[in-house]
């Protein structure tokens, strides 16, 4: 049964070209039904008039937007597909090779990775378009949203689950398209989770057959009000990680003596 909090998300897995461009829906090729408590939250920032000197009362005679903010909170049992689009733009930067070219050229890895801030400090953008399925029809295309932070956990035999934070410049409009179907994903499990510690530039040790449960969180802290500035307009012009912060949590099986 279709129920309010359930969305469909029509994406592409390539970032904007800029913040502030939008990839045209013709490159929103990517579908996935998406949880999440309520609709895009779109809130105006307003200033009212009551504060003027010489208004000769305390009332609101008036009021104007002064700028615009967009964000979402979503969670899924996470994909190979999700965990791409949420990973790879909550870290910020991927690498992509071929493990096996020649024999399997279809199977490709992705390497995600933190953003340097010696090379650039704007958070890569998305452009997606998400409708409600009790309601289809009601559709809004939300661009320049980044991944303000994410979690993914697992424990058991369960799916892993993973969960989002983004925050766009507040730019969203009414969209017309037709969305595309679900796309094909394998889900992930915890069977599927490969858990290595060590030293960073060192030797890892693989701990993987001891882990009962973990939540990883990354939080990218982002500078929002300096999203706006002279000249950005009603809408953030640009944003920008601030001073990142990690979470880790595991629990593992007592190791056995000998």
């Amino acid at each position: 049964m279709a129920r309010q909090f359930q969305f469909k998300w029509a994406f592409a897995l390539t970032k904007q070209s800029a913040y502030g461009t939008a990839i045209a829906d013709g490159s929103l090729l990517k579908a996935s039904y998406i949880k999440g408590p309520d609709l895009a939250v779109i809130t105006p920032r307003i200033i009212r008039d009551n504060s003027q000197y010489g208004r000769g009362d305390e009332w609101s005679h008036g009021q104007e937007v002064e700028a615009w903010d967009v964000s979402l909170k979503r969670n899924f049992d996470l994909t190979t597909l999700l965990a791409g689009l949420i990973c790879g733009f909550g870290l910020g930067a991927v690498t992509t090779s071929q493990p096996d070219a020649g024999g399997n050229p279809t199977v490709y890895d992705h390497d995600f990775t933190p953003l340097v801030a010696g090379t650039t400090v704007q958070l890569p953008a998305i452009t997606l378009v998400e409708e409600p399925v009790a309601h289809t029809g009601i559709k809004k295309k939300i661009h320049d949203l980044v991944v303000s932070s994410f979690e993914v956990s697992g424990s058991g035999t369960d799916r892993l689950q993973i969960s989002a934070d983004l925050k766009g410049s507040g730019n969203q409009a009414d969209s017309t398209l037709s969305m595309p179907a679900i796309t094909a994903a394998k889900f992930l499990r915890m069977k599927d989770v490969k858990f290595e510690l060590g030293n960073q530039g060192g030797a890892l040790t693989d701990l993987s057959l001891r882990l009962k449960s973990f939540r990883f969180k990354y939080d990218n802290k982002p500078l929002d009000e300096d999203g706006y500035y002279p000249g950005s307009g009603l809408y953030r012009g640009r944003h920008e990680f601030g001073d990142r912060e990690i979470e880790l949590d595991f629990d593992l099986l007592q190791a056995t003596d000998g």
